[in-house]
């Protein structure tokens, strides 16, 4: 199994942090966070690392903006056709599932999820 050193800038580039806020933290009123610093003279900046797991459980929970709903889903997408994070084209035909079903719980998550590559 191969590691990848900087984890929080790679979620962030492929567009899996937003995926993961969205699908997994933001309805639990979650929200993980990763700390960046600005390249200067740039637009651009640096992901150092995980930030602060944010709470709003108070009301509705969190949402994205439109625009940055987009953009999230416009990198996934990108990192999806390029194969950097595609899910997997056998595991269900391997392992009998996609996501891995949890004792109790539903087979496969309502939306969210991502298409699998063709084989």
């Amino acid at each position: 199994m191969k590691t990848i050193e900087n984890a929080a800038r790679f979620l962030q580039e492929t567009g899996l942090l937003a995926e993961i806020n969205r699908v997994v933290l933001h309805p639990r009123g979650l929200a993980l966070s990763i700390i960046a610093k600005e390249r200067p003279a740039t637009v651009y900046f640096d992901v150092l690392g995980f930030g602060p797991l944010y709470e709003k459980r108070d009301d509705e929970g969190i949402v994205f903006s439109e625009k940055d709903l987009a953009r999230a889903a416009a990198q996934l997408r990108a990192a999806e056709a390029s194969g950097d994070v595609v899910i997997r084209p056998h595991r269900r035909e391997r392992l009998g599932f996609v996501v891995q079903p949890a004792p109790g719980g539903k087979e496969e998550p309502q939306g969210g999820t991502s298409t699998p590559a063709p084989d």
